[in-house]
C-alpha cells in the first residue's frame, strides 16, 4: 500500500483538562503541479485554527486547549519527507470558548465529503475535542449545534486552503497504488461519538463500598 503522491499532514495538538492530550489531523494536496511545501506553518492556517477554536458560537469545550501545530511533507511511503519538522507552539494555551464539561473522550465527528460518493477517498473525518454543544434529553444534538458546527468547520476548511499556497484540503487513501480527491463538503451528524484514547491518562480513582453480604450465607 502506497499514497499516489506526497502531500501535506497538519496536525492540531492540545490539552484535554490540562492531563491527557488530543490530536486529529487534516490532508492537504497540491492543486499545482510542483507546489513547494511551507518551511513554517503559514500565519494563515494559525489563525485559521485559533479563529475556529475560540469561534462565536462555541464549537470546543474551555477545557480542550490548542497547543502545537505541525504542518509536514508525508511522502508515499507514509512518512515524513524531511527529518526537520515544521511546527508552530502557540505562545499560549489556547481554549475553546465553550462552557461544557463533557467527559475527556467525547468527541464530535466532522466528516469530509468530496466529488465521488464511493470509492477510495470518498470521504475522510476527523474527531474534535470536547465539542462545546450538549446531547438534549433525546441523546443527540440540536439541529442547529449540528449546522454550527458544520459550518464552522467548513469555514475552517476555506481557510486553510487560502492560506496554503498550491494545496489544497484533500481526503488521502494508500490502498492499493493509493489516490486522492479534493474536500468539496462538509457535514457534521447529530451523534456524539468517543475516542476512548483520549481518556488513558485519567485515574478512575476507585472509591470503595460497604462490604456487600451475599443473602444464601
Amino acid at each position: 500500500m502506497a499514497y499516489a503522491t506526497s502531500f501535506l499532514r497538519l496536525a492540531v495538538i492540545g490539552t484535554l483538562y490540562n492531563k491527557d492530550v488530543f490530536t486529529f489531523n487534516l490532508s492537504l494536496h497540491r492543486n499545482v503541479d510542483g507546489a513547494v511545501p511551507p518551511a513554517t506553518v503559514p500565519q494563515g492556517v494559525i489563525d485559521a485554527v485559533q479563529t475556529f477554536w475560540q469561534g462565536a458560537p462555541p464549537i470546543i469545550s474551555q477545557n480542550a486547549r490548542l497547543v502545537t501545530l505541525k504542518l509536514n511533507e508525508i511522502g508515499t511511503d507514509g512518512k515524513y519527507v524531511s527529518p526537520i519538522t515544521v511546527l508552530y507552539d502557540f505562545p499560549s494555551v489556547v481554549p475553546g470558548t465553550g462552557g461544557s464539561t463533557p467527559t475527556p473522550q467525547t468527541s464530535l465527528a466532522v466528516t469530509l465529503t468530496t466529488p465521488i460518493l464511493r470509492g477510495r477517498a470518498h470521504a475522510g473525518r476527523f474527531y474534535l475535542p470536547l465539542p462545546a454543544a450538549e446531547a438534549q434529553s433525546d441523546g443527540v444534538l440540536s439541529p442547529t449545534a449540528a449546522v454550527d458546527a458544520s459550518q464552522a468547520a467548513s469555514q475552517l476548511v476555506e481557510s486553510i486552503n487560502a492560506a496554503v499556497t498550491g494545496f489544497d484540503v484533500a481526503v488521502e487513501s494508500n490502498l492499493g497504488s493509493g489516490t486522492f480527491q479534493f474536500v468539496t463538503g462538509v457535514k457534521v451528524g447529530r451523534v456524539l461519538d468517543t475516542i476512548r484514547s483520549r481518556r488513558s491518562a485519567f485515574d478512575e480513582d476507585y472509591r470503595a463500598t460497604n462490604v456487600v453480604t451475599p443473602s444464601g450465607t
